[in-house]
C-alpha cells in the first residue's frame, strides 16, 4: 500500500482518518504540534480498533515557525 500524510493526527477527524488508513493497510505519517501528544494519538488509534504497529510515524510540525 501507499504512504499517506495526515495533518493534525491528535484531532477528531485526523485520528479517525488514521484508523481507517491503517485498517486499509497504508503506512501513515501524521503531524502534531508537540511530540508529547504522540502517546495520545497512538491511544486514540488503538481505541478506534487499529494497531499502529510500525506503520504510524508521528512528527512535530510547528506551524508558527519556518523551521516547523
Amino acid at each position: 500500500m501507499s504512504a499517506v500524510l495526515v495533518t493534525g493526527g491528535s484531532g477528531f477527524i485526523g485520528s479517525h482518518a488514521i484508523v481507517q488508513l491503517l485498517a486499509a493497510g497504508h503506512q501513515v505519517r501524521t503531524t502534531v504540534r508537540n511530540l508529547a501528544r504522540e502517546r495520545d494519538v497512538r491511544e486514540l488509534v488503538r481505541a478506534g480498533g487499529a494497531d499502529p504497529g510500525g506503520r504510524l510515524t508521528v512528527v512535530a510540525a510547528d506551524l508558527e515557525r519556518d523551521a516547523g
